[in-house]
């Protein structure tokens, strides 16, 4: 490859744990998530995500803590980066004075419908790619609070 096109080429837009960002959903209606976590081998990262109520969303989610925080987001999921590192998924900034401390990795629940069986799962602290502990829970009565 010739060096004009390396040098054309758009560089990896690069995030944090703490960092907050836009998911656009359908026209005019989007998403804020913030990263928890991120891989330490994987593109990946963990992340919460709350429904946009206002018109500062950044302002929105760094106002969040504690048990506030966990009533208002509504999925967390692990999520592959690329759209957060292509801008797709636009950062809009950083939680100030981040901590892991305050912000900790809860319990997540894999459920198979084939199988109808579910799995609580407990993810390693510092590394999202290592599981803690899994534990088969029942199908039904698998939602997590």
């Amino acid at each position: 490859m010739d060096r004009a096109k390396i040098d054309s080429q758009e560089k990896d837009i690069a995030y944090d744990e703490g960092s907050v960002f836009m998911v656009p959903i359908k026209q005019g209606t989007n998403v804020i998530g913030i990263v928890v976590r991120k891989s330490n081998i994987n593109p990946s990262a963990l992340g919460y995500f709350l429904e946009n109520h206002t018109d500062d969303p950044c302002a929105e989610a760094c106002s969040l803590n504690g048990e506030k925080a966990k009533a208002a987001f509504i999925l967390t999921i692990i999520f592959v980066d690329s759209q957060l590192t292509s801008g797709n998924w636009p950062l809009l900034g950083r939680i100030p004075n981040w901590s892991r401390q305050s912000w900790p990795i809860p319990d997540l629940c894999e459920k198979n419908p084939l199988t109808k069986r579910a799995m609580l799962i407990r993810l390693c602290d510092n590394d999202i790619d290592e599981i803690e502990s899994m534990t088969p829970i029942s199908y039904e009565n698998s939602r997590l609070s």
